[in-house]
């Protein structure tokens, strides 16, 4: 429960079957199933059970379905002629004892491997911690593990060891406490992270952190506490996570204070945010505290230094980076060069601007601008003049239309979490455009419509459509003119494809007691099957990550019999058709 995923909390509890599918779910308490749900991806097979108290408990990744349940959905699915269905029975139709059998575990859905999963939500369906209902199979005296503290600059004036960039420690035990041996001298306005997670007894899982608590100087200044919430905050997580880092190396630091865009009722209390403003030169002391559910503890304690301001100090760093963005802060480096000015000219709005070294790393220089003064047309440090990549400074908080040569943008209100600085690019790679919009560790609360507008002719539009470059991932689109357009909540490369090949058929077993195929396709992927027997639909059950397709007879006592015809369609309009007479 609320284990910090790529894009949202997970919201419930995983029970591992041990790879092994068709075990018995009981019925977690008195009642009555209210919801059903059959879906490809997401959650598959899953039931949705209200219990008088108010509160559903949701079993998902299922199989099968047994009894008058099962023939309930089945009759459903063959009236409506389609696998994918959501359902909501009456009270009266199908109530449970505790313990009751209501259906068999399995893998379906966006599932990676066979196992329940089980969530209680509340009567506004509100996620709760099923961990706080004690089951008595869960050992846990495991206390939540601290691997890395981060911190973070979140002005152009702050500095962590005298440099403007965010830097990582390992805490390292004495006794039974966590510590940092390193010396750290911070001044300006800070963020704090860390890199955590939870494990139980006899377990190699790594789980969500109940809770988080964070003292600077004794004071409470952050309490993260995962209890409840709701699926319409969770696309939030993104604020919460360094999304920057996880999409360099994919670990998922949990910042200890409310970033821009941050909104999540899991933050319990915070003092300016979270963040700590240094400008003295006394010691303070750092206390991260961690505790699960099961009352298990953490704590990492540190001293750091202050200093009033900014230092002009040579720093060595083996952890030299390029010219980036940090906290709406443009890096400038450059090696030292004897008998020239020291000063950067940084062009903008019209005007010059001329900028000292804010420090000195390894043999560079190191400047320092402020993007949301203004973005810089070009640059000149010592000779090496560049010209900026910045297509416009784009709000967070309010609609917004980009226009150029090879794509328009359109931003609905509150799709950005912070100002965005829009960088792209266009080149031809080969004999396919690609277009380079934004950047990828730049994140997105809501889907953007974007246009491109294509150079090269395209006879086949009907089949030719946007994918991700060069992972040729389907993304669609649709041909307005000479323009196409899509839909996204993620920056990166695109490029168009035409995708003329059909899909492929490879009958596994065809006789009169079961239909199973193979189906793949090479590009734009599967969108939708079809198989009848002399014209009558027959339910045909799919699993995308074995691409199997297999059949569901509405009666189990009558033999298939008749003109077999399966028809598959990918997202491009291409069918495959099969023919076979039982």
């Amino acid at each position: 429960m609320g284990e910090l995923r790529s894009n949202h909390f997970h919201s419930g509890i995983d029970i591992k079957t041990d790879g092994v599918e068709g075990l018995p779910v009981y019925a977690a308490a008195d009642g009555h199933i209210a919801r059903i749900k059959i879906a490809h991806g997401g959650y598959g097979n899953a039931l949705y059970m209200l219990h008088p108290n108010g509160t559903t408990t949701v079993y998902a990744h299922l199989r099968e379905f047994k009894g008058k349940l099962g023939e309930y959905i089945k009759n459903a699915q063959y009236k409506k002629e389609s696998f994918t269905i959501e359902l909501f029975p009456s009270k009266s139709q199908f109530s449970y004892k505790k313990g009751d059998i209501l259906a068999y575990s399995g893998n379906s859905g966006s599932s990676s491997g066979a196992h329940l999963h089980f969530e209680i939500r509340d009567k506004n369906q509100l996620v709760l911690n099923p961990m706080a209902y004690n089951f008595d199979e869960v050992d846990d005296n495991i206390p939540p593990a601290i691997l890395k503290v981060a911190i973070k600059p979140l002005d152009i004036n702050a500095r962590v060891n005298d440099e403007f960039r965010r830097k990582e420690f390992v805490p390292i035990r004495k006794g039974n406490t966590l510590q940092l041996n390193k010396k750290i001298t911070l001044t300006g306005t800070l963020g704090f992270e860390i890199l955590t997670h939870d494990k139980q007894s006899y377990s190699r899982n790594k789980n969500g952190v109940q809770l988080i608590e964070f003292y600077f100087d004794e004071e409470l200044v952050f309490k993260q506490e995962i209890n409840t919430f709701s699926f319409g905050e969770t696309r939030n997580i993104l604020a919460l996570i360094n999304f920057e880092v996880m999409k360099k190396n994919r670990s998922r630091f949990n910042k200890l204070y409310i970033d821009d865009g941050g909104k999540l009722s899991i933050y319990k209390k915070s003092v300016n945010k979270g963040k700590i403003t240094i400008t003295d030169t006394l010691e303070h002391t750092v206390k991260i505290d961690l505790t699960d559910t099961y009352k298990n503890k953490t704590s990492l304690s540190f001293k750091v230094q202050g200093e009033n301001e900014p230092s002009h100090k040579r720093v060595t760093t083996k952890y030299a980076s390029r010219n980036n963005i940090l906290s709406n802060t443009l890096i400038l480096k450059s090696p030292v060069k004897k008998d020239q000015s020291p000063y950067a000219t940084v062009y903008a709005n019209r005007m010059k601007y001329e900028l000292t070294p804010a420090y000195f790393e390894n043999n560079e220089a190191v400047y320092l601008w402020n993007l949301k003064y203004a973005l810089p047309d070009s640059t000149d440090i010592c000779g090496d003049k560049k010209y900026s990549k910045f297509d416009a400074m784009i709000p967070s908080g309010v609609e917004f239309n980009f226009y150029n040569k090879n794509f328009n943008l359109y931003f609905p209100k509150k799709a950005l979490f912070d100002t965005l600085y829009l960088t792209s690019d266009y080149e031809m790679k080969g004999d396919l455009e690609v277009f380079k919009i934004g950047d990828v560790s730049a994140p997105m609360r809501k889907r953007i419509t974007v246009n491109l507008k294509p150079k090269e002719a395209y006879a086949d539009r009907k089949r030719t459509a946007v994918y991700s470059y060069p992972g040729k991932g389907y993304i669609g689109g649709k041909w307005k003119g000479n323009d196409i357009s899509f839909i996204t909540r993620d920056w990166g490369k695109f490029t168009l494809l035409t995708d003329t090949k059909k899909p492929t058929i490879n009958p596994i077993k065809v006789n009169k007691n079961q239909l199973r195929f193979v189906i793949k396709d090479d590009l734009s992927g599967i969108k939708d099957y079809r198989l009848t027997i002399d014209g009558q639909w027959v339910l045909m059950k799919y699993d995308y990550k074995r691409k199997l397709l297999w059949s569901e007879k509405k009666d189990a006592k009558i033999l298939f019999k008749g003109k077999v015809k399966l028809v598959i369609r990918d997202n491009a309009g291409n069918s495959k058709i099969y023919t076979s007479t039982l």
